[in-house]
């Protein structure tokens, strides 16, 4: 795909965003336009699609189209189908509004205090359903939550006007009732659609109705399903056929054989760094709690989605105190039982979260090495259930091993790969990152933003809107790598176009806009900034030590070796060269507290205010006759500073500035930030440039 096509594309899709259009759902054939052409010339494309605002679909929500067969032309005919509405009520769904009712615990109450014959799992199921029957009757009798916004609305200005032209004590009271009922009703309406929109950054105050309604109407194109194919090829197109697909490939999958684990992996425990006491220990096999329970039922996001039962969260936070007695006593008593037999399946998590999603990425040089791994990875399957599919895997040879290579193939019965590729969401390339390579951020930013009609949101909204969430989309690439600054301000310029549509004249320098609220700015980051902090962390890992990544292990064994981040000036790849040019922002923010200096290094450590010694002064090891490699230990003495004697300018320039040291303490790093510890907010205001003041603290 040349620029040209990428350009017409983004064109497109900018169009489409700012017209406010949704794409409707297509079925049928795949691509609408053939060159008639043969052999390699043959070229396939979808150039044909139906387009709705939102009114289309607030009137025919379940529309979508057919792509029948192009008979004599090269277009295929677009079909407009789904005109008939859908039954929303086929499906319980509480409703998060439900509990600002008055009477909500009232109606729970009174559903739970009736006696129902059977075990507890019964009687809980028992009363949810006639909890369904009494929540769908509340929710009928509220009637349109929109509407009844209006209606409020209109009461409060007929009565603001009476009270206005007649200023008598009763409009006034009357004035105050309808406002109270506006504002619940508005409060009603905002969380219907927020729940239903799923906008967790959009603000209470904010009431931007058309974003909820656009939101929710594009949710349900893009969720509804129209078409599935069986594993025979066969198309289904009729929607109960497409339910009862879903409900029998997932019967099958579930329920699969159990797995024997009872493996000794006393084996591991050599390898193991960190492991609990047996104290700890005990804690984890521990009867649970009923607080522990309630706890767990208020951890839960209560703007998550519902469960299988149509329940939110927020359904049983609302009522624990009814539910109380019968619910939490069912929850204690399978504490000890699994409720779901295992599987294996692909995209879904086993018993080790991670590691199903995460492609394996193993660094070999030969056939024996190759044999040994697949050896391990048998063992680990037996052990956790999760098993390498050969069809789906791919091998990516070096050059190195390339008389090996058709042996290794057919050993193992992978496709053979090339770079670059996409691991765990990222692009992974033996070269420099390029524009290219960063094409998919880019486009989940613009789908990002078309899903949003900038004219629907308040300047407000806008703002919000791109610190909750187009300013966080890059956050994991801009914590993987140092991201080329082409890309980052192609970013940033669509944040700042989508922030400043329609404001004519009122615009004001990036700059200044990512500024702190207090010097003048609107506090959001810039783009550069943050990735520039996020990629200290890792220096900062490195700094640690602590054993606990893989990473930092091996960077210190094959690459810094002897040497430190400070003083390392060796070979390396594009993206630690990248990583290394950072180390001045990094000595700003590190302070080294010297102890006992046997873990600092003399000359190659920052632990002194002018920097790595062994840079600032070279001949300071010949000096002293102190070595390289020399710990800090060497110059102290019970906690003293005991240098060699010398009268040289620079050892007496050292001495002259030595920092004080802590008796009886170790050596220890820490970060300049209240707590000492590293975090991406305190390594943005150090990096971010700072100016006056404007307003005081708190604003």
């Amino acid at each position: 795909m040349d620029d040209s096509e990428v350009s017409s594309m983004s064109m497109f899709r900018t169009c489409v965003r700012d017209t406010g259009l949704v794409q409707l759902p297509a079925t049928g054939c795949p691509y609408t336009w053939h060159n008639c052409s043969e052999g390699p010339r043959s070229l396939w494309k979808r150039l044909d699609r139906m387009l709705a605002n939102s009114a289309w679909l607030d009137a025919w929500p379940s529309s979508s189209y057919i792509c029948a067969l192009p008979s004599t032309s090269d277009h295929s005919p677009l079909i407009l189908a789904g005109m008939n509405r859908c039954d929303e009520n086929a499906i319980f769904r509480f409703d998060n509004f439900l509990t600002r009712i008055p009477g909500f615990l009232n109606s729970v109450e009174e559903i739970w205090k009736h006696r129902i014959a059977g075990t507890a799992m019964y009687e809980i199921v028992r009363k949810l359903k006639l909890l369904k029957a009494e929540f769908r009757k509340q929710k009928k009798l509220k009637g349109n939550l929109t509407t009844n916004v209006m209606k409020a609305k209109a009461f409060l200005d007929k009565a603001q006007a009476l009270f206005t032209n007649s200023r008598e004590d009763i409009y006034l009271n009357l004035v105050k009732c309808c406002r109270r009922v506006y504002s619940v009703a508005v409060k009603l309406e905002i969380s219907m659609l927020q729940q239903r929109a799923k906008l967790r950054w959009l603000k209470h105050g904010d009431q931007n109705s058309k974003v909820f309604f656009r939101k929710i109407n594009a949710s349900r194109v893009k969720q509804r399903v129209y078409q599935i194919k069986r594993e025979g090829g066969e198309l289904l197109t009729a929607q109960n056929e497409v339910n009862q697909e879903f409900i029998s490939y997932f019967q099958n999958l579930f329920g699969g054989p159990s797995l024997n684990r009872s493996l000794d992996l006393e084996f591991l425990r050599p390898e193991l760094k960190h492991t609990i006491s047996p104290a700890e220990a005990c804690l984890l096999t521990a009867p649970v709690t009923r607080s522990e329970v309630k706890d767990a039922i208020f951890d839960i996001d209560v703007e998550s989605a519902p469960g299988p039962d149509g329940y939110t969260s927020e359904f049983y936070r609302a009522a624990c105190l009814c539910l109380d007695r019968t619910f939490i006593r069912l929850l204690l008593l399978f504490q000890y039982q699994s409720m779901v037999r295992y599987m294996v399946f692909s995209k879904a998590a086993g018993d080790l979260d991670r590691v199903i999603y995460v492609p394996l990425s193993i660094c070999v040089a030969h056939l024996p090495s190759i044999k040994v791994l697949t050896d391990t990875l048998t063992e680990f399957a037996a052990m956790s259930g999760l098993k390498i599919n050969p069809a789906k895997s791919q091998i990516i040879l070096s050059r190195s091993v390339q008389q090996e290579r058709q042996q290794i193939l057919d050993y193992l019965g992978f496709q053979e790969g090339t770079l670059p590729i996409k691991y765990l969401g990222i692009p992974l390339t033996s070269s420099r990152l390029t524009m290219s390579d960063c094409r998919p951020l880019i486009d989940k930013v613009e789908a990002r933003l078309a899903g949003w009609n900038h004219q629907n949101l308040s300047y407000a909204g806008r703002l919000q809107l791109i610190k909750s969430v187009l300013g966080t989309l890059h956050m994991y690439w801009a914590s993987a790598f140092i991201l080329p600054k082409g890309v980052l301000k192609i970013l940033e310029k669509k944040m700042r176009r989508f922030l400043w549509h329609g404001s004519g004249n009122a615009k004001v320098a990036w700059a200044q806009i990512c500024k702190p609220k207090q010097e003048g700015g609107l506090g959001i980051r810039s783009l550069v900034i943050t990735n520039q902090a996020l990629m200290l962390k890792q220096l900062w890992r490195l700094l640690q030590n602590d054993g606990t990544s893989i990473w930092v292990e091996w960077i210190q064994r094959h690459r810094l070796r002897q040497s430190t981040i400070w003083t390392f000036n060796g070979a390396g790849s594009w993206g630690w060269k990248k990583l290394l040019k950072l180390r001045p922002l990094l000595q700003r923010g590190v302070i080294y507290k010297v102890g006992d200096g046997s873990s600092f290094s003399l000359w190659q450590d920052v632990w002194h205010e002018r920097g790595p010694l062994c840079l600032t002064f070279p001949r300071g090891p010949v000096i002293t006759g102190l070595p390289l490699s020399s710990p800090l230990s060497s110059v102290l003495q019970r906690n003293q500073w005991s240098w060699p004697a010398s009268t040289d300018a620079d050892i007496a320039e050292i001495i002259s500035q030595l920092p004080p040291t802590q008796p009886s303490a170790a050596d220890s790093i820490c970060w300049r930030s209240s707590s000492g510890k590293f975090t991406t907010k305190s390594a943005v205001s150090l990096i971010q440039p700072t100016s006056s003041r404007i307003f005081g603290k708190g604003c």
